[in-house]
């Protein structure tokens, strides 16, 4: 919630060139981080009375990966107490939202979420969400559904976004290909 006003949604776009960029680029001593790192912000505030949507419910979720590792004296080969080493794989958040399926914001709310899918691969959109202690900046989609129901006029829209850990990249660092055997069909994984 911001200020007791909403919930809120905060799709951010960067702009890549143009009049917009050149604008924001030129105000003195933030504009250039604002127009090439955080980009145009496009907020949605999830009310039921300013926009027909509001939060059903919501839920936070931490995915942590954990192993161990065995150790041996180099020497005599005797065993020493294991290593465990833990990393977080992602900070999960979930939104469950109901919306009148006449709201003009709704149309807006699931562009923004086709538009965010198409720039996937490139990462050139952010997410934040803020409503109260359930809150993460600059996150990426997850997951998105809509449904919508025959027997009413709601739908009910699930928004799950994702705060990765470490750096991200346009393509994996490796090549998906099988080693080469004698005789066999080469076969590429994809």
């Amino acid at each position: 919630m911001l200020n007791g006003v909403a919930p809120l949604i905060v799709f951010a776009f960067p702009l890549s060139s143009g009049s917009t960029h050149a604008a924001i680029s030129g105000i003195p001593v933030i504009g250039q981080a604002i127009a090439n790192n955080v980009g145009l912000p496009i907020p949605v505030y999830l009310d039921k009375r300013l926009t027909g949507i509001y939060v059903d419910n919501e839920s936070k979720a931490i995915d942590i990966e954990t192993a161990s590792f065995p150790r041996y004296e180099p020497i005599t080969n005797k065993p020493l107490p294991a290593i465990s080493y833990q990393r977080g794989t992602q900070s999960l958040i979930t939104v469950n939202l109901i919306a009148k399926r006449d709201s003009i914001i709704l149309n807006v709310l699931l562009g923004l979420c086709d538009l965010a899918f198409a720039k996937l691969n490139q990462f050139e959109y952010s997410i934040s969400y803020l409503n109260g202690p359930t809150t993460i900046f600059n996150g990426l989609l997850h997951g998105f559904s809509a449904t919508q129901g025959n027997d009413n006029d709601l739908m009910d829209i699930q928004i799950q976004i994702n705060k990765p850990t470490g750096a991200l990249i346009e393509s994996p660092p490796f090549d998906l290909q099988l080693p080469r055997q004698t005789g066999a069909i080469p076969v590429r994984v994809s």
